[in-house]
């Protein structure tokens, strides 16, 4: 059976062809989208929930190299090849050769992404750690280049910004994992008056997907070579560019763990990027996931990534988020995976614990509550931390 390729590809002679073989291929050699696809006129669209219900099948007996952070309420397994992996690594070194060449970095992220390196730190350390490892690194090694997530730079810059540090010799600054919003861009171009900011859309499933343009920073260049990107509405239609959709993506080359036709979450919209010298097709919009940030009694910003994170790994839980109601006032919102008994996992207690601990003191109201859903916001994902505290 001849299976339809979807329109948007059908314009575009490299993006039909790679579709038509990765999915040739996997109906031929793997068992799982054999029956997916086996009825199929066309390739069904797969969301992350249907994707996690068959995720041993599609992974295929191959070993989970990476899993997701889980900011639409699933926890997807990955397999990426070496060789998956390098084409990854290909479209990085493009990157730096736009901005005009690797510098000297700090790079401050999640232990489990940072990979080798000696320029990796781990973002959990406290926030004067960073800053003076930061300072450290300049006088030292020359390191004029940061790279870390949004949520965590905006605390950064709100530090620098409150206690006069002078980061002006920071020349370029990376930005990703996370959307960068606007209300945060307020404080770090202010933090950090002399760098260029780069940010980058990427996934655990599906690394770079799309690259700022260096020539017009509102655009991100998708990696067409390696991925098909939809832009789709609510009838699964392609949306024009200036439209708002949903984001669907096939890896032309993931042939151990396939992800065809894959929902991934997020939202998007497609434009023409006006560079004129990047041949890739673009974005002019991200909407994806929020870390956000929670303030100590002290008044001091915390990154809230290590909490999160120990809520996160809890057995049970499938989507988390801690409220900061008020300076003294958490609350924690649990909801679980189906059929979790959170009574006989102990949750509750475990969840206040790893807040005190992140906390190094008990405030003095904390709870959790235990919902049956944790709604997204309208970019399609739900803020891991929210603090309603005004400073």
């Amino acid at each position: 059976m001849n299976l339809k390729i979807p329109a948007t590809f059908e314009q575009r002679p490299y993006a039909a062809k790679h579709f038509a073989a990765i999915v040739s291929h996997v109906r031929d050699y793997h068992p799982f989208y054999r029956r997916w696809l086996a009825d199929a006129g066309e390739v069904p669209i797969m969301d992350r929930q249907t994707f996690m219900a068959h995720n041993d099948e599609i992974l295929n007996g191959h070993e989970v190299t990476c899993t997701t952070s889980g900011s639409s309420g699933h926890k997807v397994r990955v397999h990426q090849s070496a060789e998956r992996v390098s084409l990854h690594q290909k479209d990085g070194a493009m990157f730096a050769r736009w901005l005009g060449g690797y510098l000297p970095v700090t790079i401050l992220v999640n232990p489990s992404s940072s990979g080798e390196g000696q320029s990796n730190f781990d973002i959990r350390m406290p926030l004067d750690e960073q800053l003076q490892l930061i300072q450290r690194r300049y006088r030292e090694l020359g390191a004029v280049a940061l790279t870390t997530y949004p949520g965590n730079a905006e605390i950064l810059a709100r530090t620098i910004l409150e206690q006069g540090w002078d980061m002006s010799h920071i020349q370029r600054l990376g930005l990703y994992g996370e959307s960068y919003e606007e209300h945060q861009a307020v404080y770090i171009r202010q933090a950090f008056p002399a760098a260029k900011i780069w940010t980058t859309y990427s996934s655990m499933e599906f690394g770079y997907i799309s690259l700022m343009c260096p020539h017009q920073p509102s655009f991100q260049h998708l990696m067409a070579h390696r991925l098909g990107v939809e832009i789709l509405d609510e009838n699964d239609q392609p949306c024009p560019d200036g439209v708002r959709g949903r984001v669907v993506i096939t890896d032309y080359f993931n042939r151990r763990c396939p992800f065809i036709r894959y929902d991934i979450g997020d939202f998007a919209v497609r434009g023409d990027c006006p560079c004129g010298k990047i041949a890739l097709p673009a974005l002019s919009q991200v909407q994806g996931r929020v870390m956000g940030s929670l303030i100590h009694r002290s008044g001091e910003y915390l990154n809230a990534f290590r909490v999160l994170m120990a809520i996160r790994d809890l057995p049970g839980v499938r989507r988390y988020q801690v409220v900061q109601e008020a300076l003294e006032s958490f609350v924690i919102k649990i909801e679980c995976e189906d059929g979790v008994d959170a009574d006989a996992l102990n949750l509750k207690a475990r969840a206040l614990l790893a807040l005190q601990d992140f906390l190094a003191y008990a405030p003095d109201e904390m709870r959790v509550d235990f919902v049956e859903e944790i709604p997204c916001g309208e970019n399609g994902k739900y803020q891991y931390s929210i603090c309603q505290v005004k400073k």
